[in-house]
């Protein structure tokens, strides 16, 4: 089983809007994910779409998983 750490800020005062609701990284494969979960109905916003679309320039993977996409 690989190690895999995880990140999830409930509370980010001061922080960017819209950045990745969990940060997953994988330490044996050099890995790292970004994911936005949504709730049923929930749609990505603009602040989050930008993130995730800047993370991928960036080389990073990212997901947007759940609700409306």
């Amino acid at each position: 089983m690989p190690k895999v750490l995880n990140f999830h800020n409930l509370w980010s005062p001061g922080s960017d809007y819209g950045f990745p609701d969990y940060l997953l990284v994988n330490v044996e494969k050099h890995r790292t994910l970004f994911v936005e979960f949504k709730g049923t109905g929930g749609t990505v916003t603009a602040e989050q779409a930008s993130w995730l679309l800047d993370l991928m320039e960036a080389g990073e993977k990212t997901s947007a998983a759940g609700g409306h996409l």
